[in-house]
């Protein structure tokens, strides 16, 4: 695939550094466009950039609506081989959405603004493009979103139908009758009969106040 991408002038080795990149406003311009083999016995190797253009790469995405990103002005040429010889998630994702035949990728928001870069190089290696849905991800009282680098609290794993219902409840999908809560199995079968990507919200996030009222 990148070999193929090389012979098109659609990708170019670069051995800029990251600081390089940063100190001219984190957006990558095409320095080393052109430069379509790797160097001999240079250290460290060199990675390997897609060359963006001008178009806009658009797509409608199921919750968030119609998405429009300049790739060029406002991510500027993206690395799909790093220079330490791993390749990069977008590249990756798409591979693997490809090989596994996936028609539509439900995911957090956080990872919408990377979307247009995936589908710019569905586009350039002629493979289909599922469609996508971006859900709200949950945030802090800092507007980070839950995880482990933000030290968020660990979901109880002893209470696994509670944490169903609480996603259920952040995602304003109808809660199951009390008689089926007690197992997650029938809570999972009752979901998926009653889902509607309608009563999603439209926001990138919401905070975790917001599970305040939950109550199973």
């Amino acid at each position: 695939m990148i070999e193929h991408l090389l012979e098109q002038k659609n990708a170019y080795y670069c051995d800029c550094s990251r600081s390089s990149i940063n100190a001219q406003g984190g957006i990558y311009l095409g320095h080393c466009r052109g430069i379509t083999q790797p160097a001999i016995n240079v250290k460290p190797a060199q990675a390997i950039r897609i060359q963006t253009t001008a178009n806009t790469t658009t797509f409608n995405d199921q919750i968030q609506g119609t998405i429009n990103q300049a790739l060029s002005e406002q991510v500027g040429d993206f690395v799909i081989k790093r220079k330490d010889g791993l390749f990069s998630y977008q590249l990756a994702v798409i591979l693997d959405d490809a090989h596994q035949g996936i028609t539509h990728v439900v995911r957090g928001s956080d990872l919408l603004d990377s979307t247009p870069r995936q589908i710019y190089l569905q586009q350039l290696l002629e493979l289909p493009q599922p469609r996508y849905m971006h859900i709200p991800v949950i945030t802090n009282k800092q507007n980070q979103k839950l995880s482990k680098q933000t030290f968020a609290t660990p979901l109880n794993r002893a209470t696994p139908e509670i944490n169903l219902l609480k996603a259920l409840f952040f995602l304003n999908q109808p809660l199951p009758p009390i008689k089926l809560q007690h197992s997650c199995d029938a809570i999972l079968t009752w979901a998926t009969t009653h889902w509607s990507a309608d009563r999603i919200a439209t926001s990138l996030s919401r905070n975790e106040n917001c599970l305040a009222d939950f109550a199973s």
